[in-house]
């Protein structure tokens, strides 16, 4: 018995299989992509409140 009810998995292929796996792979990269943006976008947000401090408090020169 076939279920008429549309699955968001259907396209993935079967397990195994050459089509499968470049789809695993292809979400795979589309994650690795977004970390690494997200990544990015937390490392210029730290520079930029690192830059917005030392310009706040001047450092005192030391004797």
């Amino acid at each position: 018995m076939t279920s008429d009810k549309l699955s968001k998995y259907k396209h993935l292929g079967k397990a195994g299989t050459t089509e499968h796996i470049d789809v695993v792979m292809s979400v795979f990269r589309r994650y690795v992509w977004d970390e690494i943006q997200r990544i990015i976008h937390t490392l210029d947000d730290c520079l930029l409140d690192m830059n917005s401090g030392s310009e706040q408090e001047p450092e005192e020169a030391q004797d």
